[in-house]
């Protein structure tokens, strides 16, 4: 797997990738967005997807920054892939796809050039969104992409596990249950990223338009159990208390004694949050 420290990028393995298209492609006339390519692990797996679905000449749109790592992948793809090179903050138009799925980068908004920053900021503007400084470009790439699909649409992220409790994520998690119907986090005890210190997470947001007021979110061991749908456990979390910093994902993945115990030691104001 390879890894680009400075843009970002952590590269996903083909597997999860055909998961995730599986789950976002579901009918032969979809159309899918990724936003930020890399090695075109997504894109692979999208067009398998729509060949195993019965298109052999889909809608597939490609956004990658680096010159470089965008010609290598647009070079030898598939005559109906559209292809961009550019940052995905500057794309304004809106396209109306079906799918939107990839693995946005992981770069602090502090370690940006102070235009690319200040673009980010900018964007998450246009959705009335006020972005910290001290945040990620996961979290702009997130809210700007969905806003890339059609009603009903579907969006399927590789994203950092901190998303779950970071301060900076609470707006996303406001935006991500007043536009989607349903909404799932699944987390992977097996490293998506071994060769690197990143947690990660699945977040797969379906029915784009609707709304929620929970998150389903399911633990596997390993990527061998997702993909057999063996669940080690599974919650409903409530937004509100994502917001609230109860830090419900954390806690959801304690024993149940475990559990108890932090209610009763709560109860009696024996430990209080920092």
């Amino acid at each position: 797997m390879q890894v680009t420290r400075l843009t970002g990028s952590y590269y996903t393995s083909q597997r999860i990738a055909d998961y995730m298209a599986a789950w976002a492609l579901r009918d032969r006339s979809d159309t899918l967005l990724e936003p930020a390519f890399g090695d075109g692990v997504f894109l692979d797996a999208a067009f398998n997807r729509f060949s195993a679905l019965g298109n052999d000449t889909p809608t597939v749109i490609g956004v990658e920054l680096q010159p470089a790592v965008f010609s290598k992948y647009a070079d030898s793809a598939p005559t109906s892939f559209a292809g961009c090179c550019k940052d995905f903050m500057e794309c304004s138009e809106k396209i109306a796809v079906s799918a939107v799925v990839g693995n946005p980068p992981y770069v602090s908004l502090r370690n940006l050039k102070e235009e690319d920053r200040a673009r980010a900021i900018d964007r998450m503007a246009d959705y009335k969104i006020k972005m910290l400084s001290s945040g990620s470009l996961w979290m702009p790439f997130t809210i700007h992409a969905s806003n890339m699909l059609a009603p009903n649409g579907r969006m399927a992220f590789v994203l950092p596990f901190e998303i779950t409790y970071v301060k900076y994520s609470y707006p996303l998690w406001t935006y991500l249950g007043n536009n989607f119907g349903a909404v799932k986090i699944i987390r992977i005890h097996e490293d998506f990223f071994p060769d690197v210190d990143v947690e990660t997470v699945l977040l797969l947001a379906d029915q784009y338009g609707a709304s929620t007021h929970c998150v389903d979110f399911e633990i596997y061991d390993r990527v061998d159990d997702l993909l057999a749908n063996n669940i080690s456990r599974r919650n409903k979390i409530k937004i509100s208390d994502i917001i609230h910093r109860k830090k419900p994902f954390a806690f959801s993945m304690l024993s149940e004694k475990q559990r108890n115990m932090i209610e009763m030691l709560r109860k009696k104001k024996t430990i209080v949050p920092l």
